[in-house]
């Protein structure tokens, strides 16, 4: 991919907004001269898999955002398939943002911010902050609703598709843990704030909230299912071995009685007896009638 930076400044003030897809070591060096980046803040950027996070430096706020890929793969769970990471440094007079590759949501913003920020009156940083931060926090909806319609298709369905559901669980643990980190930028960043913008990190964090709901729904919902469907298997299976204890116990006296007559003893009574193997089948029938008279008692049957 080749590094696109955009540098979009404000008229009214020295902020300006940069954004960077694609960066390259150099890239971030250079910023890093330029605006006091810290390397280990850099290095955490580049990080493929890092999780979210919100830390304070001395001229600087570092944030990791993950929002949802909407060109992600309907069967994958891992988390650098599933999610794309955007990196926002915060500064007195700055917002420096890199990502892997064009970020939908970034996009849309650019050309947004492009309009906003030429008339925007006083300090956009803060805004233009939580506007990243919403848009990201905002991918995660559609996937959530989507999946949720998908568990109502599988409880519809006879064929249970269990590695279907087994890979949703895990999109959807790994939605619920990125969301609850996310949680704790808005609460570090609502604490950060001066008073007179909480009131904004609020709202957002009242979104995310309710976006952290529906997903611990979405959650409970599939151990739900997947425990429905083990226990109806458990049941099947269960059905399956009481029938075949029940024909085990109407042949098990009339095997002992074959297995009885069956001896090759020189001395047997019955073995000359006109009546002995009538005798045997009766004493058979009536050892096999006393089973399931016992059983309709037990009503086993």
């Amino acid at each position: 991919m080749i590094t696109q930076i955009t540098s979009i400044p404000s008229n009214q003030n020295q902020f300006k907004w940069i954004d960077i897809g694609d960066p390259t070591p150099e890239n971030l060096e250079n910023i890093s001269n330029e605006f006091g980046i810290h390397p280990l803040s850099l290095q955490d950027s580049l990080e493929p898999y890092h999780l979210p996070k919100y830390e304070r430096n001395e001229e600087y706020v570092f944030i990791i955002l993950r929002s949802v890929d909407p060109n992600r793969s309907k069967d994958t769970s891992d988390i650098n398939e599933l999610t794309r990471k955007v990196a926002i440094f915060l500064g007195k007079d700055f917002i420096i943002t890199t990502h892997h590759s064009d970020v939908t949501f970034i996009k849309n913003l650019r050309e947004k911010w492009t309009k906003k920020l030429s008339t925007y009156v006083g300090d956009p940083k803060l805004h233009l902050c939580l506007d990243i931060l919403n848009q990201g926090f905002n991918s995660f909806d559609q996937p959530i609703d989507e999946s949720l319609a998908l568990l109502n298709g599988f409880e519809q369905e006879s064929i249970i598709h269990l590695k279907k559901v087994y890979t949703l669980r895990k999109q959807s643990s790994t939605f619920n843990r990125l969301l609850r980190l996310s949680h704790d930028i808005c609460v570090k960043l609502n604490a950060d704030s001066d008073p007179s913008s909480r009131i904004y990190v609020q709202d957002l964090k009242d979104d995310l909230e309710n976006t952290i709901f529906f997903s611990e729904d979405l959650n409970e919902n599939i151990h739900n299912f997947i425990n429905l469907q083990l226990s109806l298997q458990s049941q099947k299976t269960n059905e399956t071995m009481r029938v075949m204890a029940i024909f085990s116990a109407f042949f098990m006296p009339i095997t002992f009685i074959v297995g009885l007559y069956g001896m090759n003893f020189k001395h047997m009574p019955e073995l000359e007896w006109q009546y002995g193997y009538l005798f045997s089948l009766i004493l058979m029938f009536c050892s096999s009638l006393a089973i399931y008279i016992w059983f309709k008692n037990k009503k086993w049957l």
